[in-house]
């Protein structure tokens, strides 16, 4: 069972009977078309529409309070080694154990051992998340009394037993059984017999309407009220009945619906604080777009040439073009970084209140409060992986590229299977690259180079075709020891002059570096002359 799913939302059945407000002349007529439009969903004629308006109500008019436990965000950072999670045991206190962003400088000419340090806070922030939301989510048990209690109130609303409710969650319910619960919930606002006796007054009233020209007047109504004395106290237990049960929906839904929209004003912010690089990518790409057609020159003579002392003078050449450039993308790409970490910051009292509130009111069981604010401790983590992982770099880099397999265009790389289990040579030969095809909706394998849809019968987790061998975590200087090369435990390769790529397999070949990368939807290698 999903620990994640709370609440099915009854209450669309409900508010599906519920009649609406209306006020008119013709008591008798509303009533029974209210009915009717609760019991089998008539449509009322616009001019019979509640003048009203449904103040407090949400956009689409029913509270949603299923789902309301966001599931537990998987981490972005990484360091492969043994680390010792943070001991800290709140959201404040893990928060001050994060690093500082890294300086314009570090940024500019990132050193494994600075990476290493920032690194290991992050991961051990991220490994004492998972530690506390493992001992403090809720149990099956407890998620299934939450659901159970929500229910029961609704039970008294709805006029279905919490049993009866339960069956409306299997999606293969027959719909036989649906009819009958809903019935179920006619019979509970008005009975057949009393849907009788409103169906032959309303036809009556609408008789003598009719035969009159117009509406009755009020001595005529009181006369038409009089003759009928048991069917007008049926209905005046009808009318009470209904009025009760609004009274009841409105009041859990306008409960939910505040709740709700306070949830949705947070979930907002958050989406607009995943966008905030995006404006900042674009500036980057500007500033490149002032030094690409130099190094692109400056690289082209660099894999033309195997002459040692050419080399290193051209890479200089193309040094101080990158440095420059990534100094001005750096002071950039922090500024944005570190204004998301403070309106993050700013956000969690806000999230804190929200789900506080909703177990209160009993949305969400009183054990699952710490979720949203452990994730947004893991929002703060990825903002600062950003820093290295995702710095904007030029289109034009210090390899040389080749592609290897391009997928198509409405194609998205889901998982290389091989990580490091096989050379750069065989790489095509000794993976299985994943792909999602958006046009088709289907996953996709290329083994060996070859694509072929993937059907039930293939195992949901590949596992390597050739063992697995530790990732080289190494330094590798030029022979002229001016450059060099670190592969971290990040699971980055790093250049002398900043760049980083983070290889799916890596190998040392005489004295060139070669390894693959996925870039622009293709698997590309890169080689990197020492």
């Amino acid at each position: 069972m999903k620990k994640n799913v709370l609440l099915i939302p009854v209450c669309l059945l409900l508010l599906a009977f519920m009649p609406a407000t209306a006020h008119s002349q013709g008591f008798l007529k509303k009533l029974k078309q209210k009915v009717e439009n609760a019991v089998v969903g008539t449509d009322e004629p616009e001019e019979n529409a509640d003048e009203e308006g449904e103040e407090g109500e949400s956009g689409n008019g029913t509270p949603t309070p299923a789902d309301k436990i966001p599931k537990l965000r998987i981490a972005t950072s990484s360091w492969d080694e043994m680390i010792q999670p943070s001991k800290a045991s709140t959201v404040k206190a893990l928060l001050n154990e994060l690093p500082a962003l890294p300086t314009v400088a570090a940024m500019v000419t990132p050193t494994e051992e600075a990476r290493a340090s920032y690194y290991r806070k992050i991961v051990a922030v991220d490994m004492r998340v998972e530690e506390l939301d493992e001992a403090n989510t809720c149990s099956d048990d407890e998620m299934l009394a939450a659901r159970d209690k929500l229910y029961q109130e609704m039970a008294g609303v709805v006029g279905l037993t919490v049993e009866e409710m339960k069956r409306l969650e299997d999606p293969n319910l027959p719909e036989a059984e649906k009819e009958q619960l809903a019935a179920k919930v006619k019979n509970s606002m008005i009975t057949d017999s009393e849907m009788d006796k409103l169906t032959a007054m309303s036809a009556e009233l609408e008789k003598r309407e009719k035969a009159k020209g117009g509406k009755l007047s009020d001595e005529e109504m009181m006369q038409f009220v009089s003759e009928n004395p048991d069917a007008l106290n049926d209905l005046t237990a009808v009318a009470a009945r209904s009025m009760e049960t609004a009274s009841k929906a409105q009041a859990l839904n306008a409960r939910f619906d505040k709740l709700n929209r306070q949830l949705q004003r947070v979930s907002e912010k958050q989406k607009q604080l995943a966008k905030q690089n995006e404006g900042v990518i674009t500036s980057c790409e500007k500033i490149a777009g002032d030094y690409e057609n130099k190094l692109k020159k400056i690289y082209k003579q660099i894999f033309a040439t195997e002459d040692r002392e050419e080399i290193e003078k051209l890479y200089a050449q193309a040094d101080e073009l990158m440095k420059n450039y990534r100094t001005r993308a750096a002071k950039l790409w922090r500024n944005s970084l570190q204004a998301q970490l403070d309106e993050a910051k700013a956000l969690l009292p806000e999230l804190e209140g929200v789900y506080a509130e909703m177990a209160k009111e009993e949305m969400i069981p009183a054990c699952a409060v710490n979720r949203a604010s452990y994730n947004l401790v893991t929002c703060f983590t990825d903002i600062l992986n950003k820093a290295y992982s995702d710095f904007p770099q030029p289109s034009v880099l210090p390899v040389q590229m080749e592609p290897m397999l391009e997928f198509k265009k409405h194609e998205y790389l889901w998982w290389p299977e091989s990580g490091f289990a096989s050379s750069v040579t065989d790489f095509l030969s000794n993976s299985r690259i994943l792909v999602y095809d958006s046009e088709e909706k289907a996953r996709y394998v290329y083994e060996n180079g070859r694509r072929r849809k993937l059907t039930d019968k293939d195992p949901r987790d590949f596992q390597p075709t050739t063992p697995r061998v530790k990732p080289p975590y190494n330094t590798w200087t030029s022979e002229s020891g001016v450059r060099k090369v670190t592969y971290t435990r990040d699971g980055s390769v790093t250049l002398h002059d900043g760049t980083s790529f983070y290889p799916l397999a890596f190998q040392q070949v005489d004295n060139k570096l070669v390894w693959v990368i996925v870039r622009d939807n293709s698997i590309v290698k890169c080689t990197y002359k020492l």
